[in-house]
């Protein structure tokens, strides 16, 4: 567990001044933040922490999902960020939420992957979560741990239905 977490000291997500892509998806879930589902206010929730803490440049470029019925990691947005991500175009991605990434813990686990290969700092606005601190880094490491279990349980049911 701490592998990730010493590794991903030496990385773009301690750079003082960034990067930062937003990253948005309209959502009909229905919770205690109901009244951020659609992707002007995850927006604005997004940019606040942004004017906040002054240590981002903002991308220009829109990251929003807007296909309320699109599930899973194929939504246009998502890929075009992993797209500028793996360019090197984005430091940091602030979301409002991690069900506003992904549903699964699966997906979700996908997703903290590859910012983490590409030392890509993620800030979840509405959960006060942020991987440039070690709280929030052990989080994200705890969110990849339980997808990689997930993923395991998923595959030895599946194997075991086989039989």
């Amino acid at each position: 567990m701490s592998e990730h977490i010493e590794k991903s000291n030496k990385g773009s997500i301690w750079k003082e001044r960034g990067t930062c892509a937003i990253y948005t998806r309209a959502t009909t879930v229905f919770g205690e933040d109901s009244k951020i589902k659609d992707n002007e206010s995850q927006r604005t929730k997004c940019e606040a922490i942004i004017n906040m803490k002054g240590k981002f440049v903002p991308l220009s470029k829109r990251y929003d999902d807007t296909e309320v019925d699109i599930d899973g990691l194929d939504r246009p947005a998502l890929q075009e960020l992993f797209n500028d991500i793996k360019l090197g175009k984005v430091d940091t991605v602030i979301v409002y939420a991690f069900d506003i990434l992904a549903t699964s813990l699966k997906n979700l686990g996908e997703i903290i992957k590859v910012f983490r290969e590409h030392d890509v700092r993620i800030i979840v606005a509405g959960q006060g979560i942020d991987s440039s601190k070690l709280s929030g880094r052990h989080m994200l490491q705890y969110v990849e741990e339980l997808a990689l279990l997930e993923s395991g349980k998923n595959k030895k049911v599946s194997q075991e239905q086989d039989i």
